[in-house]
């Protein structure tokens, strides 16, 4: 394991700014609060996921997860090392947040209490901590298929794209993310995905799909069509953001069933 000294990390551990989303209970008997972070780094978004104990005396009162683990490609320093400066930003974010319920905020106290001895090199002094900016409802789809198209497809994708759920769709059960229709070649996104928790990268993975659905158009084999083929799924996975993505789906899921923002109460973020 590499020392941890000031001269050997230099601004190598320079976290940069975090975006904070909103935090929500979590866990079958509600004893943990979940804040989604998003990290820029290299062009690319990465989600961390801050973890908080309800009881202070618990073994782990926060965790973290690191959703890609190609984040830590970005630093010269140790794994370790990272998370220590990770840990402090993010509890200097959390530290006074207006949402964060009693309980969950004492636990936040006791942690920067035990956390107050300095990290000397590895702190990074920046104190960037943005306001939730998961904005997938102010999203412009144009501007984000325009986007992708020139970055991953040299603009040979000729579809339109709008808001919308899918043509004759009537589970109520489930949804699609998302639907590309080869005869008029249009991209349609389900308004679920405007909701303010979901992250930047979802979105932009969902329309990146669609998009590779006209750039690796279905293939019979064996008799059927099939529409997620070999080559569509190798396209799909230069996503750069494509661990992340589908790692806050598998977790987040749920959530996403739930009634949307519009229909319910929704704590403003602080």
């Amino acid at each position: 394991m590499n020392q941890l000294t000031k001269g050997s990390l230099g601004k190598s551990l320079n976290i940069g700014a975090l975006v904070k989303g909103r935090g929500k209970e979590r866990g079958s008997q509600g004893r943990l609060w979940a804040v989604l972070f998003k990290c820029r780094k290299g062009g690319i978004d990465f989600m961390i996921q801050a973890s908080i104990a309800k009881d202070k005396d618990s073994e782990t009162p926060l965790s973290l997860e690191v959703f890609n683990p190609s984040f830590f490609d970005f630093f010269s320093a140790d794994r370790e090392a990272v998370m220590q400066v990770l840990r402090k930003k993010i509890l200097a974010s959390l530290k006074g947040e207006a949402s964060l319920p009693p309980e969950y905020a004492e636990v936040v106290e006791d942690c920067c209490s035990r956390d107050a001895a300095p990290l000397g090199g590895l702190f990074d002094p920046s104190p960037d901590i943005l306001t939730p900016e998961t904005s997938s409802g102010e999203a412009d789809l144009d501007e984000i298929f325009k986007r992708i198209n020139a970055e991953y497809f040299d603009n040979a994708v000729t579809a339109t794209i709008r808001w919308g759920r899918e043509s004759g769709a009537t589970n109520s059960r489930s949804f699609r993310f998302g639907s590309y229709d080869h005869k008029s070649n249009e991209i349609r996104i389900h308004p679920r995905l405007k909701q303010s928790f979901v992250p930047r990268c979802v979105l932009e993975l969902t329309v990146y799909h669609e998009m590779c659905h006209q750039w690796a158009p279905p293939k019979k084999i064996n008799g059927r069509y099939s529409y997620h083929h070999n080559a569509f799924k190798k396209k799909e996975r230069e996503f750069r953001d494509f661990d992340a993505a589908k790692a806050w789906e598998k977790q987040n899921w749920k959530q996403l069933f739930a009634p949307p923002e519009e229909n319910r109460s929704v704590e403003a973020p602080a």
